[in-house]
């Protein structure tokens, strides 16, 4: 079984990124989820990224982080909020189809 949490951090904006400590949160909240759980981790932070856009063309980290689960690489998910993946219903019908039953997300 893979024992890896993967922290998905992302900011609505630049000046966010570059101005709070959003991002840092993010992940250090994943990383206590994470050891909580007994699983080592790794992070998958897109930075300042809008999910307004009903694909994932301006999240490629995001993209990757889904098709990592596509091929079995990648099985627990943590992101912080459901915002953090989407904003709109056709982006999580598509993160929802990529997302195995087994796979974690809080």
């Amino acid at each position: 079984m893979n024992n890896v949490l993967h922290i998905y951090t992302r900011v609505s904006t630049n000046s966010q990124e570059e101005e709070g400590t959003s991002l840092e949160t993010q992940f250090e909240l994943g990383v206590q989820r994470a050891e909580k759980l007994g699983m080592s981790y790794g992070q998958w932070n897109e930075g300042g990224r809008s999910s307004s856009k009903d694909d994932l063309s301006n999240r490629p980290i995001l993209f990757n982080l889904l098709e990592g689960m596509d091929l079995g690489n990648i099985e627990h998910l943590y992101a912080r909020n459901t915002y953090r993946l989407f904003r709109n219903i056709k982006t999580w019908g598509m993160i929802r189809l990529k997302i195995a039953s087994d796979s974690l997300i809080n």
